[in-house]
């Protein structure tokens, strides 16, 4: 586990990474971010003891001990993530007190299993054999719902008793001793006690082929299952088969559906159609496979004592198959005309149905599910952590739809091979040059670009990066020493050259630091550079992100038609050029300073995590800090601006997967201003009333952020809490 170690925030458990190694792949093992102990309640588990594992993508579940791991909840399903204010019941004591109880809601198409209010645990509740009806089940279910009989103690225990010696309670109802038949009849009956009564209404020169062995409703009210207790249960019984003979010489067959007559060949001369239940004699099916179609042909299927059919063909031309079924039986006494009034059932073929439409996991219908993780520890920061996965992961995934961004972060196919001490060899040489003070600034450009890059491969790197607190107090001084403004001589022919040469290098420097920034908010050696020497240097960086950079004196052409003629000449047009790319790389710059401060903003939320100091470089203490300076109210204009113009309507009708980040950080700055410093907020509402009111509209809106960016929904969130504080009303956007 890369990502875990003596410098995080998480306790290790060498026996818990161990087992993790040996279960996930290199890849995901590295990604893990942290790990904790907790009990979860979900849909798949109830107040369960386990251990979950965060990566940068999955939620994993174990038991504790670890046996098996599973992805339990993906973070591009995850809508919520909160912390729900209250005590569960099933703890006591301090582990009550303590507990943090998190709430993670995500989408999932795997239907939800109902509770049955009747549970048949004979393996006929799935499926039904072919030809038999639903009497068997209802005898069940009658048998259960109406109990006929009270039980006694004595009954359970002999029940329970037979039931361990592997008899059957009921016994068969050919033996005629009055000591076999039981007159009990409980909640408890299983598929063999079923099966044995079924049997009571059959006898030796019976030739009914019922559809079913089983009792119908009817039967089953003659039987007397609802009466007192005091009935004769034997006598009724033989009344009822005595009542099942008489029937049998009225009406020996059910009313069935007769299959549409045609002739038999000779190759089916030999299949006689059978009734599948209700008789005494034995199916004994002997089934070849016809190599020519594949299909399969019945030779000899035959019922002891029935009559094989006699309707045989003997043309010698043979008529096409038809796809034969297996029909129940037929009325030896019915007439043409009523076979011909009955249409054939054609059959069905499914062969051409996708395999989709029988997964019911495959569903286009979503529901939200909620993964409930209790943690024993209020110190822990896994409910952070988890948060901040979720974020860092829209954000993620939002930009690697970009594919320029996806191939810049692409990992080297090296870094599997490159041992950690290596590394971290090479980055401490890197280091010493940098820090180097006989660099010049195209130096220092070169090494520190070096150093980014290899840190967008490698996340390593990033760690290296904040052990000491050397790398990121040298940026800081390098960017007040060419900001706000610069220590040439602005009013030289050559300063708007050198002027641009410093914004890269600032652009630069500023995009290094945001990298080192994004998800590394498990290294608690990170806030404590940014703590160092009283946050004195986060101070200094705070004062120059905000800053309005100093620009050359912006070249105005001469308005003389001498003049004018040598503004075309070739020494001359420099001036023009220089402007147009200052004027640039300022906007460049403002940009990247704006997505430093998001992170700056990130980390002051998380400054608390797992430490009992959180009075320092919290989210209080940064915009007091905002307030103090006479440069935020130009900073929050640019920023309002920016953002305004991102949602706007415009020739572009979709932004970029960078822009819509953009635009994300930009009104996430904002929503925290207003929440947190009231003047800011006044601020805001006085001057960006109308904008707001015109420029935000969610056609607008739902065109320039696509649905298919991760980030839209939190965006679109965002801009909704924004404008409803500037107009005072609430506002919400309809965008589909």
């Amino acid at each position: 586990m890369a990502r875990i170690g003596p410098d995080t925030l998480v306790k290790r458990n060498s026996k818990f990474e161990s087992f993790l190694k040996r279960r996930l792949d290199l890849d995901k093992f590295d990604r893990i971010r942290a790990y904790d102990s907790c009990i979860i309640v979900s849909e798949k588990a109830d107040k369960e003891f386990k251990f979950v594992a965060i990566s940068d993508e999955v939620i994993y579940l174990t038991e504790n001990p670890p046996k098996t791991i599973s992805e339990e909840v993906h973070f591009k399903d995850v809508t919520d993530v909160t912390l729900v204010n209250t005590f569960p019941d099933f703890l006591g004591g301090e582990d009550r007190k303590n507990a943090q109880h998190i709430a993670v809601s995500y989408l999932t198409n795997i239907p939800l299993k109902n509770k049955k209010k009747w549970k048949d645990n004979s393996p006929r509740e799935q499926k039904l054999p072919i030809g038999t009806s639903a009497s068997y089940h209802e005898i069940s279910r009658n048998t259960l719902e109406v109990p006929a009989v009270k039980r006694t103690l004595s009954d359970t225990a002999a029940r329970r008793d037979t039931r361990k010696s592997g008899q059957l309670v009921l016994s068969s109802p050919r033996n005629k001793s009055d000591s076999a038949l039981v007159q009990h009849f409980s909640s408890s009956l299983d598929d063999s006690e079923l099966r044995s009564l079924t049997d009571l209404d059959l006898s030796d020169n019976e030739a009914e082929p019922r559809l079913s062995k089983s009792l119908s409703a009817v039967q089953l009210k003659r039987l007397g299952l609802s009466s007192q207790e005091s009935v004769d249960f034997k006598d009724q019984l033989r009344s009822h088969k005595k009542s099942q003979k008489e029937a049998a010489n009225t009406s020996p067959f059910r009313s069935l559906p007769v299959p549409p007559k045609r002739e038999i060949s000779k190759s089916d001369q030999n299949l006689s159609v059978i009734p599948l239940n209700g008789s005494r004699g034995r199916i004994t099916p002997d089934l070849k496979l016809n190599a020519s179609n594949g299909s399969v042909a019945s030779e000899g299927i035959h019922r002891e004592g029935s009559r094989t059919s006699s309707n045989s063909s003997d043309s010698g031309v043979e008529k096409p198959r038809r796809s034969w079924s297996l029909w129940p039986g037929s009325r030896k006494n019915s007439s043409d005309t009523e076979s011909e009034q009955r249409s054939s059932i054609p059959s069905l073929d499914l062969s051409d149905l996708p395999d989709e439409a029988f997964d019911e996991t495959n569903s286009d219908d979503q529901r939200v599910a909620v993964l409930n993780i209790y943690i024993l520890t209020l110190s822990s920061p896994i409910l952070g952590i988890i948060s901040s996965a979720w974020h860092n992961y829209l954000i993620r995934a939002t930009l690697l739809l970009d594919e320029e961004f996806a191939q810049q972060t692409t990992p080297s196919p090296r870094k599997t091979n490159l041992d950690t001490e290596k590394l971290g060899a090479l980055f401490n040489q890197l280091k010493r040059e940098i820090l180097s003070s006989a660099n010049t600034m195209e130096v220092t450009f070169q090494l520190v670009n070096e150093m980014k890059t290899a840190a967008e491969k490698n996340s390593m790197l990033k760690k290296m990066f904040w052990k000491s607190a050397d790398l990121f107090s040298f940026i800081v001084d390098q960017l007040q020493r060419y900001l706000p403004k610069s220590p040439n001589q602005m009013d030289a022919d050559q300063a708007r050259a050198q002027r641009a040469d410093e914004f890269e290098l600032a652009i630069l420097l500023v995009e290094t630091l945001g990298l080192m920034f994004r998800e590394t908010e498990i290294f608690p050696s990170r806030i404590r550079c940014l703590k160092a020497g009283k946050g004195k240097t986060a101070l200094d960086l705070v004062i120059v992100l905000t800053c309005f950079p100093e620009v050359p004196q912006k070249y105005v052409p001469p308005t003389s038609k001498a003049a004018a003629l040598l503004q075309s000449t070739q020494s001359d047009q420099w001036k023009c050029l220089a402007d147009a790319e200052i004027s640039k790389l300022v906007t460049e710059f403002s940009i990247v300073a704006t997505s430093v401060l998001f992170e700056l903003i990130i980390i002051a939320h998380q400054s608390n995590w797992g430490e009992s100091d959180g009075s320092f470089f919290n989210i209080g203490w940064l915009v007091k800090v905002l307030e103090e300076l006479r440069t935020t109210e130009k900073f929050v204009e640019g920023a309002t601006g920016r953002a305004l113009r991102l949602i706007s309507r415009s020739k572009r009708l979709e932004l970029s997967p960078q822009e819509a980040i953009q635009a994300f950080q930009h009104f996430y700055i904002l929503k925290t201003v207003i929440t947190y410093s009231p003047p800011i907020a006044a601020f805001i509402k006085n001057n960006y009333t109308e904008e707001f009111k015109y420029f935000v509209q969610a056609p607008v809106i739902a065109e320039k952020l696509p649905e298919r960016y991760p980030i839209t929904t939190w965006t679109v969130k965002l801009i909704e809490d924004v404008t409803s504080h500037v107009l005072e009303k609430k506002t919400q956007l309809r965008l589909k």
